[in-house]
């Protein structure tokens, strides 16, 4: 049974759909089942049929109504762009009388099927010219590369140095800047002093502190310079 008449604009939205779907397919058979199926769907369509694609004598939509018994049909080629791809021939059910809207929805159906099948011809002619590039591709010839020349100069060898006897090894003693060190210490005698004085003037802390604080910080300095080589022979 038939399935009611789409509203309007109800059967473009079914088109697109179709497209989008058979924009999937890269099978030519599967491609015209679905358009089959489809149209009997849409129309009120008893038979399809897609006729082979060396059929030439159809070069234009052809539609005949019902008579003597005999029903109304369609007969659509499949053409894109000169590219020819069969025929789509529908079939009414009895007594059906075909309306305007039903004859382009027909068109649209065949057109959607052209382009489809058009597009997998593409598709394979492509293919095939990729796979004849490949097959002819020139094959590049193997580069010879010459070794570099080997030299023949032993690399020197490295001898490790003779162990070192720190037992035997007698020990340096490094000995220090003695003057340098003593100019430091006479310089932070000065400094102690200076602060010391300048304490006692500003009278912040008690005097006692201060004089206790100079004290300690000269008999530090002189102990360190005690500790100096040679400290004995000056003194």
């Amino acid at each position: 049974m038939a399935a009611p008449p789409l509203a309007d604009g109800e059967w473009l939205g079914r088109l697109d759909a179709l497209a989008d779907q058979l924009a999937g397919l890269d099978d030519r058979r599967t491609i015209i089942d679905h358009v089959v199926s489809e149209t009997m769907r849409l129309l009120p369509a008893d038979q399809v049929v897609v006729r082979a694609e060396d059929d030439a004598a159809v070069t234009a939509p052809l539609f005949t109504e019902e008579n003597e018994g005999g029903p109304a049909r369609a007969l659509i080629p499949l053409a894109i762009a000169g590219r020819r791809f069969g025929a789509v021939e529908i079939a009414m059910k009895p007594s059906r009388a075909v309306s305007p809207g039903e004859r382009a929805l027909s068109l649209a159906l065949a057109r959607q099927c052209a382009l489809a099948l058009d597009s997998l011809a593409l598709r394979k002619a492509q293919r095939a010219g990729l796979l004849v590039e490949s097959v002819h591709a020139p094959v590049e010839e193997p580069v010879a590369v010459t070794p570099a020349p080997v030299a023949m100069t032993p690399e020197p060898v490295a001898v490790p140095p003779a162990p070192v006897d720190l037992a035997a090894a007698p020990l340096r003693a490094v000995s220090p800047d003695v003057a340098a060190v003593q100019a430091t210490i006479a310089r932070l005698e000065a400094d102690v002093r200076a602060l010391a004085k300048l304490a006692r003037s500003a009278e912040l802390p008690p005097t006692t502190w201060v004089d206790q604080a100079e004290r300690k910080a000269l008999r530090d300095l002189e102990e360190l310079r005690a500790q100096l080589p040679g400290a004995e022979n000056a003194a």
